[in-house]
């Protein structure tokens, strides 16, 4: 699966967050870190991967989802990344 960041107003391609993730038919779950300093990506697979916003390199990846990560979130003011899943669950996780 590919996750593209675009500019807007310049109409073009920024960066692709690429290889890691699943997706193939579901829409999945992407944040932003608060510091903008990374972006976590939801997985098909039930995995999420967190990526460096500059780069575009997967650093992170996270398993306990049964089915498809589909939203996702920052704590504003902790370390922490909450997930939800087609699975009906939703977790949180230290980062």
């Amino acid at each position: 699966g590919v996750v593209r960041m675009w500019d807007l107003r310049a109409d073009r391609l920024c960066r692709e967050f690429k290889g890691a993730h699943v997706n193939r038919s579901h829409t999945i779950g992407v944040a932003w870190s608060c510091d903008m300093r990374y972006v976590a990506v939801g997985s098909e697979d039930g995995s999420i991967i967190a990526y460096e916003a500059g780069s575009g390199k997967s650093i992170l990846r996270i398993s306990g989802h049964r089915d498809a990560v589909t939203g996702l979130v920052f704590d504003p003011s902790r370390p922490i990344l909450c997930s939800a899943s087609l699975d009906g669950t939703l977790n949180t996780w230290t980062v």
